[in-house]
């Protein structure tokens, strides 16, 4: 983990989703900084660490107090939902739901369904409907209000905090070919995947250095070599992706995923269902 430079990251990235003004996150996360602090428990999970910056950066701002973090609205013992934020800004109360994902372009159709999770579970289209019409409009279920009335929480403003990264076949990444549906933002972030079948042709490219990309280096670029970096591996026989990373120089200049048969053939069928 790299909770600085991670930091920096969730605050500086491009937002992946293409938002009103209103709903945007740009402006409060200007004013925003990362700090050394970080006190986040121990996490096999990303997107569980994304929420452990984005409270570490709260805590530790002039301009916000923080209300609840991973707020669960449990009623009559059952669980309606969860408010990842919930916090004074400015003196308004605000609610802000987080998403951090990384999405690969399988499908040719032009829309949100055409994008897949490394683990095939998560389709954008999927995640999209969900952040709108379930997580942002939790407060709008009548129980949920009135269990908000009852905490003395009234929200009166919603933001979304949607970061991440694209990933387009590498012969469209080289091209500047990037189509995406209308959801996203222009200026989000890009990447791209690449076939085993394809891998030692790339990486024999001697102006750059390839690494593998361990899973909680996913966030922030590289900026230097070290020893969690490791070899990148030219063949795997299971269900697995590979995240590479090249290097000039000590910089980072792209990144992407290998994908196998095996992989690519669940994903294609992934984006007909």
């Amino acid at each position: 983990m790299r909770p600085f430079a991670d930091q920096g990251w969730l605050l500086e990235s491009p937002e992946l989703l293409n938002l009103t003004e209103e709903l945007s996150c740009d402006k409060l996360s200007g004013e925003l900084t990362a700090n050394k602090t970080f006190h986040g428990k121990k996490t096999h999970r990303l997107g569980v660490y994304f929420e452990q910056l984005w409270a570490s950066i709260l805590a530790n701002s002039d301009n916000v107090k923080q209300l609840k973090i991973n707020l669960q609205v449990i009623v009559e013992k059952q669980t309606l939902g969860e408010f990842d934020s919930i916090f004074d800004y400015r003196n308004i109360t605000t609610h802000c739901e987080l998403a951090v994902k990384f999405y690969l372009k399988v499908g040719g159709k032009g829309s949100l369904s055409d994008w897949v999770g490394p683990n095939l579970k998560d389709r954008f289209d999927d995640k999209y409907k969900r952040l709108f019409q379930h997580q942002l409009s939790l407060d709008s279920n009548p129980l949920v209000f009135r269990w908000l009335q009852q905490k003395n929480i009234v929200i009166e403003q919603k933001k979304l905090l949607c970061k991440g990264r694209l990933f387009y076949p590498f012969q469209d990444f080289v091209e500047n070919r990037f189509e995406y549906p209308n959801e996203v933002a222009e200026k989000h972030l890009k990447g791209f995947w690449v076939h085993y079948s394809e891998l030692k042709n790339l990486i024999s490219d001697e102006q750059y250095q390839w690494y593998q990309l361990p899973r909680f280096y996913w966030l922030a670029e590289i900026e230097s070599i070290n020893e969690d970096l490791l070899p990148v591996e030219l063949e795997f026989d299971g269900f697995s992706l590979q995240k590479i990373v090249a290097l000039q120089d000590g910089k980072e200049v792209m990144r992407g995923f290998v994908v196998n048969d095996d992989w690519l053939n669940k994903a294609q069928q992934r984006v007909m269902d």
